[in-house]
């Protein structure tokens, strides 16, 4: 399982779980040890799968913090 992988599967877990963004993000920070390839991976991964996961809603919700992390993270 590569990083990216954990982020996305990290990222879809607090989505599911409605946890705080701020929260969220900072778990995902911690996820991906403060790297932009992991997030962007995870990233494309998620949208690339908005049509077949169970819950579209969380997928976003997922893609939202990930964007925000982006934001945080040095490019």
């Amino acid at each position: 399982m590569t990083t990216g992988d954990i982020v996305r599967e990290r990222a879809l877990e607090l989505a599911r779980s409605e946890t705080d963004r701020e929260q969220a993000v900072s778990e995902l920070l911690m996820s991906c040890g403060g790297r932009r390839v992991p997030v962007v991976s995870a990233r494309q991964h998620l949208l690339a799968s908005l049509d077949s996961v169970p819950d579209p809603a969380d997928a976003m919700q997922a893609i939202e913090f990930l964007d925000e992390l982006l934001e945080k993270l040095p490019i």
